[in-house]
């Protein structure tokens, strides 16, 4: 992602890591891409599920699908891939 200020300062950032790290950044990158002359900003989640995984019945699956949805301003688009399984 990146931003341009209004004076012309600009910013260019990748991070990768949990989402415990990711909140400071996400805290001052907030404010700073709303007042932003000109941004981009583009995310990707991998989420990996302990041992049992993510049940698929029930409301589970598209309630992480509109938590994830949220992170985006209505401009997300959540695809959902599963592997392994039994």
């Amino acid at each position: 992602g990146g931003y341009e200020t209004k004076d012309g300062g600009t910013l260019e950032i990748d991070f990768s890591g949990g989402c415990e790290d990711a909140q400071p950044l996400k805290d001052f990158l907030e404010p700073q891409l709303r007042a932003a002359k000109d941004k981009t900003l583009d995310l990707g989640f991998t989420i990996a599920f302990a041992d049992t995984g993510l049940s698929l019945s029930g409301e589970a699956p598209a309630k992480l699908g509109e938590r994830l949805t949220r992170f985006g301003a209505g401009a997300a688009y959540v695809t959902i891939t599963a592997e392994g399984g039994t």
